[in-house]
This record gives C-alpha cells, sequence and structure tokens, in this order.
C-alpha cells in the first residue's frame, strides 16, 4: 500500500452497533489530558470546544478572547459563543 496521511474505515467500521458516525471518533492527547471522542472534521469552517473540555485540559477562562460568534448550526439552531482561544 502507497503510504498516505489519510484516515479509511473498512465495511467492519461501519457496522458498529450504536451510532453512524461512531467510527470518526478517535482518542486524541491535548495538553497531557485524554480524550476518549474526539471528532475529526478537517474541512470544517469552525473549531469547537466546549467549556468542560477547556476546563479539563486545565486552559483557564482567562486566556478566553471575549469574541462571541453567532454560530448556525445545520438545523437552523442559532448559538453564541464566549469567544475563541488559542490552542498548540
Amino acid at each position: 500500500k502507497e503510504l498516505s496521511s489519510a484516515i479509511t474505515f473498512s465495511e467492519a467500521d461501519w457496522k458498529y452497533p450504536i451510532s453512524h458516525n461512531h467510527p470518526l471518533y478517535v482518542t486524541a492527547i491535548f495538553y497531557g489530558v485524554e480524550f476518549i471522542r474526539a471528532f475529526l472534521d478537517s474541512g470544517a469552517s469552525i473549531n469547537i470546544m466546549t467549556r468542560a473540555t477547556l476546563e479539563k485540559a486545565g486552559i483557564s477562562k482567562e486566556r478566553i478572547v471575549k469574541q462571541p460568534i453567532v454560530i448556525t448550526g445545520f438545523d437552523g439552531e442559532r448559538k453564541v459563543t464566549i469567544g475563541c482561544v488559542i490552542v498548540d
């Protein structure tokens, strides 16, 4: 096989017994903390992290730049963010 950075799934992965998109979740290490359900979407126009995730990773509220923006979900529901934070 050719070496690449692509993530691929077999037919067995798609037959996961719970939700149809669970094969897209991976375990990620972020600031030394293991998150067992990180969802990868390299084509996303925005990256969202919950406040609980920030707290678990030890990122203080003081690092959040208060720049609220309105995000509209696929279902049309609008939410306002609390701001943004730069993470490694």
